[in-house]
């Protein structure tokens, strides 16, 4: 069973359950802000080995005790690279697939978070998201691989679009403090529908979807509060 159908599943079943020491702040709405590090596990790296910097934004409800959502606006950049690339083609041009790949990518969209328990101060949560994705492959010159002119790169006719569904799925675990500001660490993997965000497809070796896994250090900023 894979990961993200594990996770889903324990989704569901926090998603049904009390939530331990339920979360009793009167802020409604937080500001998120989040500095992250991303790496890619694709055809030209089969781990995630090269890890870059990126940051979020978004508005957080708590309006819920165990539920709530998050609108998220992000960005990021991942590398692949591999020395010696091999791949077997019979299309005339051969094809030559380029070994290294810088991608720039935007995320925009939704977070649900089930928040799981919570201790004195404490809250952890899982959160499961949908997001669209929109991101621009490059070669070492920095010149964008997505173009119809860098068909070389790829298998004859195979092209892609730069746009894309993310379905994020996160852990965390936040501490606030009394002025209910808050600071948090949060980990998990954005599973993209691409599998061009290393520029490669049906040359690739690994037969595995590519995939972005991201680890993020949040501060949490209250906008509006009710009184109990």
């Amino acid at each position: 069973m894979s990961h993200k159908i594990l996770f889903v599943l324990i989704f569901s079943l926090v998603g049904s359950l009390p939530v331990i020491g339920q979360y009793d702040s009167t802020v409604q709405r937080y500001f998120v802000g989040s500095f992250s590090a991303s790496g890619l596990r694709g055809d030209l790296n089969s781990r995630y080995r090269t890890w870059l910097p990126g940051w979020h934004v978004g508005l957080r409800f708590n309006r819920k005790k165990q539920l709530n959502g998050t609108f998220q606006f992000g960005t990021g950049r991942v590398v692949s690279e591999k020395l010696n690339v091999f791949f077997s083609s019979n299309d005339i041009p051969r094809p030559e697939p380029v070994n290294y790949v810088s991608t720039r990518f935007f995320t925009v969209g939704y977070d649900l978070q089930a928040n799981v328990f919570r201790y004195k101060n404490i809250l952890a949560y899982a959160s499961l998201g949908f997001h669209l994705l929109q991101f621009n492959p490059k070669d070492k010159e920095g010149k964008s691989l997505s173009g119809e002119d860098r068909n070389k790169t790829r298998a004859r006719g195979e092209t892609y679009g730069n746009i894309s569904t993310c379905f994020p799925t996160l852990v965390g675990i936040t501490y606030f403090f009394k002025n209910q500001m808050g600071l948090g660490l949060q980990a998990g993997w954005l599973n993209q529908t691409t599998g061009y965000l290393d520029n490669m497809k049906q040359l690739g070796e690994s037969g595995r979807r590519d995939n972005v896994a991201t680890f993020r250090f949040q501060f949490f900023s209250p906008l509006s509060s009710t009184k109990k």
